[in-house]
């Protein structure tokens, strides 16, 4: 397997870079990650495709999670980054934006919460959080949507100062 991916590395790290949309940081992340899953097991290739594409599957779909996990983050990290772009005081602004987030959290119904804390906070993937919370995945994958969106929806009521 190990020679397989040497061989495609190179056409594999061009498809990770257009799927992170040049983001080289992120290629590198998720081309490591989509070789782990390849190497540890987690994903299979059947021979129903060529191994090529595969390995460009996996990479695609590791690319897209690693894009949106960032995106959640940058929403939730949003006013901190804010806050060292014009130079502010980071410290408080962090234990707020830390606050503003932990009420967030306390917020969420239980399951929507675990999941939610399982995902973002402690890296998991779904179906990882899933098997930790023994849940189906798509009961996971439901609670972590209303997770988001709730979030979401908290984060911005608190940042405009209206209470629910």
């Amino acid at each position: 397997m190990r020679a397989r991916l040497d061989a495609a590395h190179p056409d594999a790290w061009r498809w990770s870079l257009s799927c992170c949309r040049g983001d080289r940081e992120s290629a590198m992340e998720a081309l490591h990650d989509s070789y782990l899953a390849i190497l540890e097991g987690r994903a299979r290739h059947s021979g129903q495709s060529s191994f090529k594409t595969f390995l460009f599957g996996v990479i695609r779909l590791t690319a897209r999670a690693t894009r949106r996990k960032a995106a959640f983050r940058n929403l939730l990290t949003a006013p901190i980054e804010t806050a060292a772009t014009l130079g502010v005081d980071g410290g408080q602004e962090t234990s707020a934006t830390a606050r503003r987030i932990d009420h967030a959290f306390i917020k969420l119904p239980q399951r929507q919460r675990a999941v939610a804390q399982l995902v973002l906070t402690h890296d998991l993937t779904v179906t990882e959080a899933a098997e930790v919370l023994g849940m189906s995945r798509g009961a996971a994958s439901r609670h972590y949507a209303l997770a988001k969106s709730r979030l979401r929806a908290l984060l911005k009521i608190e940042e405009s100062g209206d209470d629910l």
